[in-house]
């Protein structure tokens, strides 16, 4: 940035901490302007924090490796961005001692009025009890959205053939679907590869203009490898459409958030970046939310307890835990690699928001890909999984990255029909009603079951 572009930044800066000492020495504090609020939202608190401990993180990287030029481009490019940082933190100040004022005069106010005594009105007339209005139950609701369901399910060409034997009967998904069919109050975010959001079963549930590319950093969401896809269609495809596959929500939004490339390789710190804005999304969306991780992210979770360390400035668990206070179910997938990952204790060490995910076939026995034990919480169907792809194709795909989004469309289907649920609750009436079934190689491990779920209050 030129000389005067910094200039600019600490002439904004003062600006702004001068007018917010005037205002505060007035009777009424100034309130931020509309274009100062958005300028707050863009620079949050979480973003710059996870933006500045990148930095910090690759600063210390090349100093180690005695890079003097990266080092000293990094350093004011830290500098700069951390001068937005600020002025974002001074608007926010200044937004407080105004909410703070206003709530004060209220009180105030109400305390007046509380003093006054009101006259006594002899034989005041009863006002006339108004009726309350019924409210709409989640399976009136999706008979009002979908339609009655047919005895044999929804007419998705790939649903009886495919859908059914290879995990929705094992998970009682048709009885679930009596009760809500439902996600419409809830966005999932998929971290994956993007989403095609062109695809005819794709596109009715996918919201690309909130989605995000960190890794080419623009806002072209689209999935260039397949992954994101297959993952996003085991979630929310178009149901009773007359083609294709029946998501398990049969609608909701879909928000794309593309952490890896074309060839699926992804980092940590596009992956933890995208995770960082997720979270800092939800402090001004009123929609409730799933994310969904269909890549090994658990790796770098396990690394994280096992040492008691972070993988970056910003831990894995740092983040978790942060979209816990947000109210969100983060859904990981177990992993592709037949590993056990470690013992049951792990399980006590996460955060009580998450759920990792391991494969089962259509019959509930493990696959034998699947990483197992350590944090896994629940098992889910994972092979032989119609999903929608590139342009218009389907295709049957193996692993735990479609596991996961079955427990992520379970936990949205959850939370939408029980809206008073806490995250921590919603993970444990997931992990409380999933069939226990003995594994011929892996032992007793807890298999989804929808239907259980949905009946559990």
């Amino acid at each position: 940035m030129s000389k005067l572009g910094l200039l600019s930044v600490f002439f904004a800066a003062v600006v702004g901490f001068t007018l917010s000492v005037a205002h505060a020495q007035s009777q009424e504090p100034r309130r931020l302007q509309s274009w100062e609020e958005a300028y707050a939202r863009t620079y949050s608190k979480q973003y710059c924090d996870g933006v500045l401990s990148t930095y910090q993180s690759y600063i210390a990287m090349y100093q180690k490796q005695k890079n003097t030029l990266y080092v000293l481009v990094l350093t004011n490019s830290y500098k700069i961005f951390k001068g937005y940082c600020d002025v974002a933190n001074n608007y926010r100040a200044i937004q407080a001692t105004y909410d703070t004022w206003v709530k004060n005069k209220a009180a105030a106010e109400q305390a007046a009025r509380n003093a006054k005594v009101s006259p006594t009105v002899p034989n005041a007339p009863t006002s006339p009890k108004v009726p309350a209005t019924p409210v709409e139950t989640p399976a009136a609701k999706s008979a009002r959205l979908f339609g009655a369901l047919a005895a044999n399910g929804p007419n998705d060409s790939y649903f009886s053939s495919y859908q059914l034997p290879n995990g929705f009967n094992l998970t009682n998904t048709m009885n679930a679907w009596k009760t809500s069919r439902d996600c419409s109050d809830i966005e999932v975010y998929v971290f994956d590869t993007g989403v095609n959001a062109t695809h005819p079963d794709l596109k009715k549930n996918v919201n690309s203009a909130s989605g995000y590319n960190f890794v080419n950093n623009n806002s072209n969401s689209a999935d260039d490898n397949n992954h994101g896809s297959w993952a996003s269609g085991v979630i929310a495809a178009e149901a009773n459409n007359g083609q294709g596959i029946a998501g398990i929500c049969w609608s909701t939004k879909i928000i794309p958030y593309k952490v890896m490339d074309s060839q699926g390789r992804g980092t940590y710190s596009s992956i933890l970046a995208g995770f960082s804005k997720a979270n800092s999304q939800r402090n001004t969306l009123s929609k409730r939310a799933v994310f969904n991780f269909s890549l090994s992210i658990v790796d770098g979770l396990n690394w994280e307890i096992k040492n008691n360390a972070k993988v970056s400035a910003v831990g894995i668990r740092d983040l978790i835990n942060d979209a816990k206070a947000k109210n969100t179910v983060v859904v990981f997938s177990a992993g592709n690699s037949g590993q056990h990952m470690g013992g049951a204790e792990l399980q006590s060490q996460v955060p009580t928001n998450l759920l990792v995910v391991g494969s089962v076939n259509g019959t509930g026995v493990a696959s034998q890909f699947t990483n197992y034990a350590g944090p896994t919480h629940v098992y889910a169907p994972g092979e032989k999984i119609a999903a929608p792809g590139l342009g218009t194709s389907y295709k049957l795909v193996d692993g735990t990255s479609f596991s996961g989004p079955m427990v992520a469309g379970a936990v949205a289907l959850y939370s939408n029909a029980y809206p008073s649920k806490t995250a921590t609750q919603v993970r444990d009436a997931v992990i409380s009603s999933s069939s226990i079934r003995n594994d011929p190689r892996l032992g007793s491990i807890r298999v989804l079951d929808l239907s259980k779920l949905m009946a559990t209050p």
